[in-house]
């Protein structure tokens, strides 16, 4: 796994363990919670002004990348509008050196902690802040030199393993300073896991995924960095993804080199950038697979095709929609995962159970055509459980493979 990403994760749907019987997967931080978040963060005996730079507005889309922006004793918060779990904080360098006095980088040498005592320190701080710190199973330590104004410092990253080698969403990140052993940055991400942990592709075969949809001649397989739960998206939606780098050659530039995010379930390429360099390192070719990359099907909403993967899925020539579109797309709040297997949408009143036909929509129950089902660990629907509770008119075509929703509102 690259550095960047380090994780923690809680459990998978429908089997919630000991944490929490029912949680929200979005929901609102208000100025006054965000205000208080960072108090707890400074802790006991800080008094000191709180300045608020930003806040985003409940009407924001809920993603990880809405976030309210407050700043304190020369420390810079960031607060995840949707989620009170995920902050991170940065010491502020710009108009004051770090150090209480002037250090030669012999000094800097003599006077450096150990990574045995930045572990410590670290670990200390993860244990009062993160909301489950029996759940990071995993750590990691790295040393990195200071730039300009920056200080030397240990990285040290927290997250939980599952025992098949997945990674889940959520981590904490403790930066201390090598001289001091101040912390001069953290990072706590906390998000459950909705998804299931076993992916039906295996590596190589997400490696000729990427390269049968990069259309690549004579692909030759690079790093594989592991595979990890994804951070939900705006409906609160995860999946697997293989984190790999991939080397080929296209008509118009040539061989170069591709970091990819592959789904662990589909094939569907989620993410690719050019790497910089040309140079491919240790590479072996991709084996040809038989296993074609399957896809998922195409949903145009009121007349806007959704960027999402999966979607919907065909099974047996019949569409079944994620049920979380049924809530309001994604309206904070509104989604809530019961450990019974039940999937609570707020701002409609509808009750879904996983396997069953009926369901209820404010307290009235219904029958559907099939029942709920969970694949890959995510509910979904027939198509006519999505017309009677969004009061919408619902197609499929067969042919091209997409799904037609028009909705009121």
């Amino acid at each position: 796994m690259k550095p960047s990403t380090f994780v923690v994760a809680l459990c998978a749907l429908c089997c919630w363990g000991t944490v929490a019987s029912a949680q929200y997967v979005w929901q609102y931080v208000t100025p006054e919670q965000a205000v208080q978040k960072v108090r707890e963060i400074l802790g006991e005996g800080s008094n000191a002004p709180i300045e608020i730079k930003h806040i985003a507005p409940p009407s924001a889309r809920p993603g990880i990348d809405v976030q309210h922006m407050l700043e304190c004793n020369r420390r810079r918060f960031l607060i995840c509008a949707y989620n009170i779990n995920h902050w991170s904080w940065l010491w502020s360098y710009s108009s004051q050196e770090f150090y209480d006095e002037p250090l030669s980088e012999e000094m800097l040498l003599r006077r450096a902690i150990g990574e045995e005592r930045a572990l410590a320190i670290a670990r200390s701080y993860m244990q009062a802040h993160y909301p489950f710190p029996k759940l990071l199973n995993h750590v990691e330590v790295r040393k990195f030199a200071g730039i300009g104004n920056a200080p030397s410092l240990y990285g040290v990253r927290f997250w939980q393993r599952f025992s098949n080698g997945v990674y889940g969403p959520s981590r904490c990140a403790v930066d201390v300073d090598v001289v001091y052993g101040r912390i001069t940055g953290a990072r706590c991400v906390y998000y459950p896991v909705l998804v299931s942990i076993n992916p039906a592709l295996n590596a190589e075969q997400a490696f000729a995924a990427a390269a049968q949809q990069l259309q690549l001649s004579n692909p030759e397989a690079g790093a594989l960095y592991g595979i990890r739960v994804t951070p939900p998206d705006p409906f609160g939606w995860e999946t697997l993804a293989y984190e790999l780098d991939i080397y080929g050659s296209d008509e118009e530039h040539g061989r170069l080199g591709y970091a990819c995010l592959v789904d662990g379930f589909t094939g569907a390429l989620l993410w690719w950038d050019i790497l910089m360099g040309s140079s491919s390192g240790k590479t072996r070719p991709i084996r040809a697979q038989t296993v074609i990359p399957g896809k998922s099907l195409q949903v145009e909403w009121n007349g806007q095709k959704l960027p999402l993967n999966r979607p919907a899925i065909d099974i047996g020539g019949q569409a079944y929609l994620w049920a979380g579109y049924l809530a309001d797309r994604g309206k904070p709040g509104s989604l809530r995962w019961e450990q019974s297997g039940r999937l609570v949408i707020t701002g409609r009143g509808v009750m879904l159970q996983k396997g069953s036909n009926e369901y209820q929509i404010k307290g009235k129950t219904f029958r559907a055509s099939e029942p709920a089902r969970v694949i890959g660990g995510r509910l979904y629907v027939p198509l006519d459980v999505v017309q009677r509770v969004l009061g919408a008119q619902v197609s499929y075509d067969h042919v091209k493979r997409v799904v037609t929703i028009r909705a009121r509102g």
